[in-house]
């Protein structure tokens, strides 16, 4: 008899990266990576901010340094790509939990028609991907005086 050890963390992230799988396939969801045609295993989570004069994506890459990052701007679609190391132990360390993702990942953008792609800007500051879109002179909201007669 085999005995199965349950790992609830590891159980429930498998299910989810299948039903992701299933439905991307399904749904043609599937982008484009490094991998050639799928998306990587795991991806920075990622939020959008609007201003008046900018788009801003803020990308969560903990442990990445400049040089494992890419951004690229690809016919009007915003691509970052990298690669984080996996977790090397030494040979007489066993590790007992391993959770944080590793490997190749990859995450777009697609810009506004608002966007301008000349005024891009992408920094790396403890952990966090900033990219600055800037917006186009005439999409930027301006206030119309009312004249009395």
């Amino acid at each position: 008899m085999r005995f199965y050890r349950w790992q609830p963390t590891q159980d429930l992230a498998e299910l989810q990266l299948q039903v992701n799988r299933a439905f991307g396939e399904m749904l043609g969801w599937a982008a484009r990576g490094p991998e050639g045609g799928r998306a990587a295993g795991w991806a920075p989570p990622m939020d959008v901010a609007e201003s008046d004069e900018a788009f801003v994506l803020r990308l969560d890459v903990p442990g990445l340094r400049q040089d494992q990052i890419d951004v690229t701007l690809e016919d009007n679609l915003l691509v970052v790509r990298g690669a984080k190391p996996p977790l090397e132990a030494a040979d007489n360390t066993v590790v007992h939990r391993n959770e944080c993702p590793a490997g190749a990942f990859y995450r777009s953008f697609p810009l506004p028609a608002t966007a301008d792609p000349a005024q891009v800007k992408a920094q790396l500051r403890d952990g966090v991907l900033r990219v600055q879109i800037g917006k186009l002179a005439e999409a930027t909201p301006r206030k119309i005086t009312v004249e009395a007669q």
